[in-house]
Formats: structure tokens, C-alpha cells, sequence
């Protein structure tokens, strides 16, 4: 059985954003010398198609610390990642951050260190969901900003009014949120109506993306909440249920 360090989840791209990164602000860091104590080979990094372990992952990161002389080193990349300097690299690496599958199992396995009230299995949510809200994200930005994707499990005791009724109970909630130019109260009624988001607001894409969104979270039995400020930006919250350990089993 595999453990969660063995498992290829990270895909080359996170390494070759840092690789990138390092070339602009730490110059005289040589790449090579991270990639060999890594683990890593620079033909593997610049390949779309490869994937690296969490063990690998953490040398990288520790190796960079060290050499950079930074802690906060690993956070500035990725920020980096996030902005306009490195939309083409960002978008790149939202598509290619972590497989679907691999995701699904890194979950399960570590779900019990983020809550003991239940055991959480996961069911296949479809990449384009997360997708779908990542490039929106990155299109409602039209200069320097950022896109932040999180994760946690709540506990929610009361309902909740948001952008629709959340009932009580435990969730695990995917959250995206941008410092792009906001949803006018107008249209976030209707943001998640086939084709509204091309024909009315002139995205681009094909206008089902956040029907999609809307679809796979009900799919799930969850919820969506959107919070929005014109000049701001906005936060897509998805609510899924966490199953009862009972739930789980059968």
C-alpha cells in the first residue's frame, strides 16, 4: 500500500513556476544543486506529463529555504504564480496543480487529521468544476491581482442565509476567491444561469461554466455561497456534506 509521500501528485509545473521565480529575485541560487538533493532531474521538470511525490516535494522546499536563506521563500513563489507577471504560468499551473484522481485519494487519507466527527469518502467532482471557477477568477482580474483556492471542513450548528439557504451540519468547503473587479448584485442573481456569463457580462468561454459549477455542487447535495464587491472582488464558497461514518460504510 502506498503512503501519501510515495504517491505522484504534484505536478512539474509547480516546480518549474519556483525554477522561474528563483531566476528573477535569487539569481545566484544554482537550480540543479535543489533538483539533485530533490531528487529530481531538470528533463522531469520540463515535462508536462510528470509528476513529482509529497517527499520529493518537501526536499525541494527545504533545499530552497536553505539556499535562499528565506523560510517565506515557498509563499513568495507562489504568489509570484498568482499574478500577473505569471498569469501564463498560473493558469498552467491550476490546470496541471494536481490530478483528479490523485486528489481524491490524497483526501481520504487526509481527512482524519482535519476532523474526527466523521470519515470522509470522496466521489469524483469532475475537473472542471474547480476549473470552471480558477479561470473565471483569472479573467475577472484585468491587471495585477490574485486567486486564492483554500480548503476546510466546518462544523455549522444553525442554517446559514448566504447566496441560498445552508443547512446545519458538517461540510467540506472549497473556497475561491479573487481581487478582480467584482459581480454587480444584478448579475450574481443570475451568474449561474446557462449562458449568462458570455452573453451579459462578455465572458469568454462557452457560458456553462458556472451552470456546471452550479450542477455538480447539487449533484453532491451541497451548497453555494458567493460573496462579491464591485472594485473588489469575489469568493465562491462550495459546500459539501461530510458523510457520517455509518454513511461512509455503506
Amino acid at each position: 500500500m502506498q503512503v501519501a509521500e510515495d504517491l505522484r501528485i504534484y505536478s512539474s509545473l509547480i516546480i518549474k513556476t519556483y525554477i522561474e521565480y528563483l531566476k528573477l529575485q535569487y539569481p545566484q541560487v544554482a537550480p540543479d544543486a535543489l533538483l539533485d538533493f530533490s531528487g529530481m532531474s531538470r528533463e522531469q521538470v520540463e515535462d508536462p506529463a510528470h509528476w513529482f511525490t509529497q517527499s520529493q516535494i518537501n526536499r525541494f522546499h527545504e533545499a530552497l529555504a536553505e539556499k535562499t536563506r528565506n523560510p517565506n521563500v515557498s509563499r513568495e513563489a507562489g504568489r509570484y504564480a498568482a499574478s500577473s507577471k505569471a498569469s501564463g504560468v498560473f493558469k498552467q499551473y491550476a490546470m496541471g496543480f494536481i490530478s483528479p484522481l490523485s486528489a481524491y485519494r490524497l483526501l481520504e487519507m487526509i481527512t482524519s487529521h482535519l476532523t474526527k466527527g466523521g470519515v470522509f469518502r470522496t466521489t469524483k467532482l469532475g475537473s472542471k468544476t474547480v476549473m470552471n471557477l480558477v479561470l473565471s477568477a483569472v479573467e475577472a482580474i484585468p491587471g495585477e491581482g490574485r486567486v486564492v483556492l483554500s480548503a476546510e471542513t466546518l462544523q455549522i450548528k444553525e442554517a446559514i442565509r448566504g447566496y441560498e439557504m445552508i443547512e446545519p451540519g458538517e461540510y467540506a468547503v472549497l473556497s475561491v476567491t479573487d481581487t478582480g473587479v467584482g459581480i454587480s448584485a444584478r448579475n450574481l442573481e443570475k451568474i449561474f444561469e446557462p449562458f449568462y456569463t458570455k452573453k451579459a457580462m462578455g465572458r469568454s468561454g462557452s457560458g456553462l461554466g458556472m451552470a456546471i459549477v452550479w450542477g455538480t455542487v447539487k449533484d453532491h447535495r451541497g451548497y453555494v455561497d458567493v460573496k462579491s464587491e464591485e472594485g473588489k472582488g469575489t469568493t465562491f464558497d462550495l459546500y459539501f456534506p461530510v458523510p457520517s461514518e455509518a454513511q461512509a460504510k455503506t
